[in-house]
């Protein structure tokens, strides 16, 4: 016998509504409903959806539209997903922001623990520092080999930041204008649709872990993306598919699956269902009554295989100069001979390997 629903969740994704799911799952040891109502980009419309749900549902989260952006010591807040909220007048609307900074900073750390080094020293590209800077910074301490995506996939610059102090001074510079435009314009999700050109590919191609939203990876990842680990949210059946078919070798998630057809939800929807089980006003809760509910709930970051690594009968063999005189034999460098060795010496362990 099916339980008897307690909580009713729904979520409005900018997303497209071909995408749409409801499930009923079990946490808490209550029967919560979730329902998801994409908007195929039309802001207007994720508006009217919120508001007709508004005193009929426990919680609504939105999907693919942040409220809030926590960079470094600040928090941006964008005003016209923030007027999306502001059509329901009971029920509370979140956007996530908060299980970012707790969930996927623990979920990380969990992983971490479970296969030591998975993350050591990899080069990871971030799609959006902007959007998942808590997870990046848990990342960083694992490797220093980050990159943020922000200007290529919001400015369409053909380059990545390098640093958080880049990424920081990027926020105060462009996002507070990026906050009064249109939702568009900030994620280079406008309309809902697939990008019909890749960007970034380089960086896409040159990192080890690819870490984001599913929405970004969906539109704007090249179709090549074998060996690579990505770390992201929300993903449907057809998602994990598609990756698979990409060359993707295995899948972070943070939470477990919570239905078949849509195994994974992103925090948005987990947050809203907290957020409903507390049963308290937004202001009051604190990050730590987040951590408490994660650790409660049982929930546990999944790793997925999608393709087994292949068995590569080719080997190489990887050489070095014996001394610093070795080094002038080669064409380009022969004029450093003249130079003190000691400082090419440390100069050559700063250079790209050479034939």
């Amino acid at each position: 016998r099916e339980p008897r629903v307690t909580k009713e969740i729904v979520s409005v994704s900018l997303g497209p509504s071909s995408l749409d799911y409801e499930f009923t799952s079990q946490m808490f040891g209550e029967a919560i409903h979730v329902r998801r109502l994409g908007a195929d980009g039309d802001v207007g419309r994720a508006r009217q959806l919120v508001a007709h749900f508004d005193g009929q549902v426990d919680a609504i989260g939105l999907e693919e539209m942040a409220i809030y952006f926590r960079v470094g010591r600040r928090m941006y807040v964008h005003r016209q997903i923030l007027e999306v909220a502001r059509a329901a007048q009971s029920t509370p609307v979140v956007d996530g922001v908060h299980l970012k900074s707790t969930l996927e900073r623990w979920a990380i750390n969990r992983v971490a623990q479970k296969q030591p080094g998975i993350f050591g020293h990899r080069r990871v590209f971030v799609l959006s520092g902007t959007d998942r800077y808590p997870m990046a910074q848990v990342l960083s301490s694992y490797t220093h080999q980050i990159l943020f995506g922000d200007p290529i996939f919001q400015l369409n610059l053909p380059f990545a930041l390098r640093s958080f102090r880049q990424l920081e001074r990027y926020a105060e510079l462009v996002l507070p204008a990026l906050c009064r435009a249109p939702q568009g314009k900030l994620s280079s999700l406008e309309g809902g649709q697939a990008l019909g050109t890749p960007r970034g590919t380089r960086y896409f191609r040159q990192a080890d872990i690819i870490a984001g939203g599913s929405s970004y990876i969906r539109r704007l990842a090249p179709e090549d993306l074998r060996g690579k680990l990505v770390i992201t949210d929300s993903l449907a059946a057809s998602d994990i598919e598609e990756l698979r078919g990409q060359g993707v070798a295995s899948i972070i998630t943070f939470t477990p699956p919570l239905n078949e057809k849509h195994p994974f939800v992103g925090t948005a929807v987990l947050e809203a269902i907290f957020v409903s089980v507390m049963d308290r006003a937004l202001e009051e809760i604190t990050e730590d009554d987040y951590l408490n509910l994660v650790e409660r709930s049982g929930l546990e970051p999944q790793i997925t295989v999608l393709n087994e690594p292949r068995d590569v009968n080719r080997f190489a063999f990887v050489i070095h100069p014996l001394s610093v005189d070795f080094v002038f034999n080669h064409p380009q460098l022969k004029y450093l001979r003249f130079l003190p060795k000691r400082p090419i010496e440390r100069l050559m362990a700063y250079l790209r390997p050479l034939y």
